[in-house]
């Protein structure tokens, strides 16, 4: 369960999203760790693997906004 430590808030928000939990924006990452853990037919393999697959994507999303905005940033200049 520690790889739920490793991400984001809003990670969590995904993950219990791609499960079918129902969640909402006020719940603590505590409280989403234990809805997702506490899950009917949770699966620890499969949830560490969709866990790292949203944490990729999140991070080459934001590494594409971030060259997007150096290479507009150059052209502006």
């Amino acid at each position: 369960m520690a790889y739920l430590g490793k991400g984001r808030r809003e990670d969590l928000f995904v993950l219990a999203t791609e499960l079918n939990l129902k969640h909402d924006k006020s719940m603590t990452i505590a409280t989403l760790k234990n809805l997702i853990t506490g899950s009917e037919g949770y699966d620890e393999e499969l949830t560490k693997n969709l866990h790292a697959t949203i944490v990729g994507d999140r991070k080459s999303n934001e590494e594409r906004i971030r060259a997007e905005e150096q290479e507009q940033k150059l052209r502006t200049e």
